[in-house]
């Protein structure tokens, strides 16, 4: 019985031929679980495992803080004051201490290298400070402004929703008991009237000398006669020019540029040449986009001659320059310089000779 029972059990075994190999592989798997089984480490190493673990950081000091600005060279850059400040936002950090204008400075360096959300953490630690001197002051609000508009691009949507948050800091501001200066107020001019909502813009506008004792200046008129060309309100915006220059307020090159260009697409060349003029006492000149804008609308009026004698005024007075006054009268023969029995086509060839 028992000598059967062995032969069946020796059938029953596997040749060591037959028995297949563990992949190496398989050690990766296995070796992690010898490691970490109890049997491979004794109870005391283990508590010496537990008190080589590394303990939390101390909170911060702010004597420290303020040691480390202190040691500030006189010429520092922003990454400086950033490492050396407030390299990445802590909320254990409390800053009671440097003042307003430290503050600013680290705002305007977040703001300049393009980090707006470490900027906005600042402002709110700022707001959020019981230090009365390290609160946020009109210079904080403009640099914030500043670097709102900056973004966006060309969308207008997308202006529109930063001007929203232009809006909401403005308010914040007025509410702190800070009186905005001409700044502020531009910053919210220029994101209404850049998103193309001239009717608050305006509302801004008519706002700043009685509300805020704050008469508008070239800037303000400049963001609006921009934003009124775009929008195709060429006549309130030549009312606002004509405002502007009575008060002896000289417009930006981007302003005179957006104005004489849509006079010109308007069909006004009169006005148009009449703002160039303005433009040029002003010690301003329009660009080449808006020169054959202007050029173009008079010369398909058959006003080629006037066209050049412009060109030759705005040269001797010095708004033009040879280079580009030969560029134009080029580019004017070229595209309607075929009438050969148009007098202002000849005058304007007189004149392209004499240039050479």
């Amino acid at each position: 019985m028992l000598s059967l029972s062995l032969r069946r059990t020796s059938q029953n075994l596997i040749p060591q031929t037959l028995i297949p190999s563990i992949p190496p592989a398989s050690f990766v798997f296995f070796f992690p679980l010898l490691h970490r089984s109890p049997l491979s480490s004794s109870a005391p190493d283990r508590g010496r495992a537990r008190r080589r673990r590394p303990a939390k950081p101390p909170p911060i000091d702010e004597t420290l803080v303020e040691r480390a600005l202190a040691s500030l060279p006189a010429r520092f850059t922003g990454a400086d004051l950033a490492a050396a400040l407030y390299a990445e936002p802590d909320p254990r950090v409390s800053l009671p201490g440097p003042p307003a204008p430290l503050l600013n400075a680290l705002v305007y360096f977040y703001c300049d290298l393009r980090k707006l959300g470490k900027a906005v953490h600042v402002y709110t630690r700022m707001r959020a400070s019981p230090d009365p001197a390290a609160r946020p002051t009109a210079h904080t609000y403009a640099l914030l402004f500043t670097a709102l508009l900056a973004r966006g691009g060309a969308d207008s949507y997308v202006r529109h929703a930063y001007t929203d948050v232009v809006r909401a800091l403005f308010r914040q501001m007025v509410d702190a008991g800070i009186e905005p200066d001409i700044v502020a107020l531009n910053a919210l001019v220029r994101g209404y009237a850049e998103s193309l909502h001239l009717n608050d813009a305006l509302r801004v506008f008519h706002q700043m000398g009685r509300v805020y004792r704050c008469e508008p200046d070239e800037h303000t008129y400049s963001h609006l006669v921009r934003g009124l060309c775009a929008q195709g309100r060429t006549r309130n915006a030549r009312e606002l020019f004509d405002e502007m220059r009575a008060k002896g307020l000289a417009p930006t090159a981007r302003a005179c540029d957006a104005l004489v260009s849509a006079l010109a697409m308007d069909g006004e060349v009169g006005d148009a040449a009449r703002a160039v003029r303005e433009a040029a006492r002003a010690g301003r000149a329009v660009d080449g986009i808006t020169w054959r804008a202007l050029l173009g609308e008079m010369c398909r009026r058959k006003r080629t001659g006037d066209a050049a004698a412009m060109l030759r005024e705005m040269a001797e007075r010095g708004a033009l320059d040879r280079r580009m006054r030969r560029e134009l009268l080029r580019w004017v023969e070229e595209e309607f310089g075929d009438d050969d029995d148009d007098d202002g086509v000849l005058e304007l060839r007189r004149e392209l000779r004499d240039e050479k």
